[in-house]
């Protein structure tokens, strides 16, 4: 029954929102959880844009809040609730108030060749007068 209420309510609850009303205090005027309003239109576009004008709303009541702060413990009152509202801002509109999260990074391989001896060094067999590098490949002598 309660999701029948906020989907016949739809535009009330996005009006009212749009302007700054907190959904619990929407939900309790229709008589119903905001859970119920929150399952029924998560997936609604008009719902998605009234929650970007709600913390739109919102921010913009904490900064005028803080401007008319009076005394120290309203000012820092007044911060904390703008910090809120900025950080709800970057959970229901990311796209437009989130961190960037996302950071690229291109990693190249970057191989590091040691040579510990660059100049080989070769023994001679005596048997059958053959160079022999240091690896056990024989080299034939030329010439």
């Amino acid at each position: 029954m309660s999701n029948a209420i906020a989907i016949i309510n739809k535009q009330i609850i996005c009006d009212q929102l749009a302007q700054g009303m907190r959904l619990s205090e929407i939900a309790s005027l229709l008589g119903i959880t905001p859970a119920a309003i929150s399952q029924q239109l998560v997936n609604d576009p008009d719902y998605t844009t009234a929650q970007v004008l709600f913390v739109e709303a919102r921010m913009d009541k904490r900064e005028s809040e803080l401007e008319a702060a009076k005394d120290q413990l309203n000012v820092t009152r007044a911060r904390e609730l703008l910090l809120h509202s900025r950080w709800l801002a970057e959970r229901l509109a990311p796209d437009k108030y989130g961190k960037d999260s996302q950071q690229v990074v291109n990693i190249a391989p970057v191989f590091n060749v040691i040579v510990s001896n660059p100049t080989p060094t070769y023994t001679y067999d005596s048997d059958t007068s053959q160079r022999q590098d240091p690896g056990g490949v024989k080299c034939v002598e030329q010439g």
